[in-house]
């Protein structure tokens, strides 16, 4: 193995294993994250089936983790198990964006600046099921520019079912596809991918199955700036959430931003985390390897977005520091999380303004 590349992985488990301990269940202090809260449903620790037994929030593949995890019968066990794969989807990560830094010659001392020392990475890595999806998009983006549409096809149709948000790349692969019959043969081979973790519970329990989708939708505003405008619950933010994307993603197209399929979709995940009424700071985790390969963002105004995204996690759980509800609009929780959203937005205005692509 090229020693480089060892070299960024023992440092990235390095820095997993600070994660993996800041969330252990036996840490003190205890620091919340999705995972162990899973475990601690009624359900879950009963080795119960997920959407055929009960229901669950998240997609396919990570209710099959879940439930596997679930086997070993012990809180640590769990954690332990799906840590693992969470960590296996890190070091794919890695080799992707350590390839891909290779090949456009850039300097890969990036991977430890814009990704395995950040804060988010630290503090959200063992916190829940993103990194499984980041893995299988940006593994769907590599066979993309690597001209391979079927295996480019598979992997995004895995992501969704992982995580759902990497869907949002479609666009960017669509426009870069000027035949319909490629178009078709891609929407074709995704549709097989999602149906093969999916097929199963849809068929058992259609209905618990689906429940997945509906509590996504009737979900509240979760640091979004759109709680400045709309009530915490209800459905108006959503449709308002959509609106603002689709505008977003017209605006990248009439840049032609899709041309480079790296920086049209590190363009499409900025708009997707600006517009959307549900924005958990975990979500950061997806701009690190983008943000890694595309040398716009200066490190100060990167580290800035980075301090405030941990700072909604420090203050999330504290009555002293959230106002006592900090999902409410006048919590400072939801204040940190506008400038925040702010510095993304800047992100995405320096790269609509570019006269070249990388």
């Amino acid at each position: 193995m090229d020693q480089m590349l060892l070299g960024i992985l023992l440092s990235a488990t390095l820095f997993f294993i600070i994660s993996f301990i800041l969330h252990h269940p036996d840490a003190v202090p205890s620091n919340y994250s999705d995972t162990i809260n899973n475990y601690k449903r009624q359900e879950v620790s009963d080795k119960k089936i997920p959407y055929i037994d009960f229901n669950f929030e998240y997609p396919a593949i990570s209710g099959i983790l879940t439930y596997l995890a679930s086997l070993t019968g012990s809180m640590n066990g769990y954690y332990v198990v799906i840590s693992f794969f969470i960590y296996l989807s890190i070091l794919g990560s890695l080799v992707i964006v350590y390839r891909l830094l290779k090949e456009r010659r850039m300097d890969v001392n990036r991977i430890f600046l814009f990704f395995i020392a950040t804060p988010s990475f630290i503090f959200f890595s063992v916190y829940t099921f993103d990194w499984i999806g980041i893995f299988l998009g940006l593994l769907s983006i590599y066979f993309f520019m690597k001209k391979d549409v079927f295996k480019s096809a598979f992997s995004l149709g895995l992501a969704a079912a992982a995580r759902i948000i990497p869907i949002i790349f479609l666009p960017i692969f669509f426009l870069n596809m000027k035949d319909w019959r490629k178009r078709s043969l891609f929407l074709i081979v995704l549709a097989i991918a999602w149906l093969i973790p999916n097929s199963y519970f849809m068929f058992k329990n259609f209905d618990g199955w689906f429940a997945t989708y509906k509590f996504q939708f009737d979900w509240g505003i979760e640091e979004s700036s759109l709680i400045f405008f709309f009530p915490q619950i209800g459905v108006a933010s959503h449709y308002a959430s959509v609106l603002l994307m689709l505008a977003l993603l017209a605006l990248i197209i009439k840049k032609k931003l899709y041309k480079n399929v790296l920086l049209g979709c590190l363009a499409v995940t900025l708009a997707f985390m600006i517009s959307s009424y549900k924005v958990p700071p975990q979500y950061a985790l997806m701009l690190l390897p983008f943000l890694t390969l595309i040398p716009i963002i200066d490190l100060p105004l990167f580290y800035a977005s980075e301090l405030f995204n941990v700072l909604i996690i420090l203050m999330f759980f504290s009555s002293a520091f959230s106002g006592g509800n900090a999902l409410a609009a006048a919590s400072p929780v939801q204040w940190i999380n506008l400038i925040r959203q702010t510095v993304w937005a800047v992100f995405l205005i320096k790269i609509l303004k570019l006269k070249k692509f990388y």
